[in-house]
């Protein structure tokens, strides 16, 4: 150990109170920074998570309105029926869909 870190009296080598002092201070000041540095990651962790998730959502949304827009069912009666602009909707002449709107109608 150096000079500056015990001070001698009487012939007796005790340790220096300022160098223990500034030691604990270095190690409260480390353990600050330390501390510091892990709430940074876990913030950083927490955020990325946050926005991969969010990411995940959103596309799953997506994926399930193009699931949707391609379940919807064309009106039946565009099968048998016309626009007409001066009546409006007309029905094709000579058209037979047996079984259209269920058995036996």
């Amino acid at each position: 150990m150096g000079v500056g870190e015990f001070t001698f009296c009487l012939g007796e080598r005790r340790p220096n109170p300022y160098h223990i002092t500034n030691h604990l201070v270095e190690l409260l000041y480390m353990g600050f920074i330390n501390g510091r540095k892990i709430i940074k990651v876990g913030l950083i962790n927490l955020l990325l998570l946050v926005a991969i998730l969010s990411l995940v959502e959103g596309l799953s949304s997506i994926l399930l309105l193009f699931y949707r827009i391609n379940k919807v069912q064309p009106i039946a009666e565009i099968r048998h029926t016309q626009y007409e602009q001066l009546l409006g909707w007309i029905n094709l002449p000579n058209v037979n869909l047996p079984n259209m709107y269920g058995e036996g109608m």
